[in-house]
């Protein structure tokens, strides 16, 4: 699988739609999006991660869209769940900072 992302600027509404139908009937799989409003434009991203071997069809279909879209890492993605010890949620316990000068505020 490859990330691809896949990004647009536009002040005619959203264009996430766009980018879903493009894929839609591949084996693509949403990771993130974010949809933000600047200068008055929607602005949105989508980092997508799609079979090797669709991505180049893929990338075209998005283009042909009025998308950007444009292949971030082409590497085996790990999609194992990540083997952690459980984080320490004890109290944070702070000392001041000593440099030279003396103890900083």
């Amino acid at each position: 699988r490859v990330v691809v992302e896949v990004t647009y600027a536009t002040d005619d509404g959203l264009r996430s739609g766009d980018a879903l139908r493009a894929v839609a009937g591949t084996d693509a799989e949403v990771l993130a999006g974010t949809i933000e409003t600047v200068a008055g434009l929607t602005v949105g991203r989508l980092r997508l991660a799609v079979p090797g071997a669709d991505a180049p069809a893929t990338v075209v279909r998005l283009r042909a869209a009025g998308l950007h879209a444009e292949v971030l890492r082409a590497e085996p993605l790990d999609t194992e769940p990540l083997d952690a010890e459980p984080l320490d949620t004890d109290v944070l316990h702070t000392e001041p900072l000593h440099t030279e000068a003396g103890v900083a505020r």
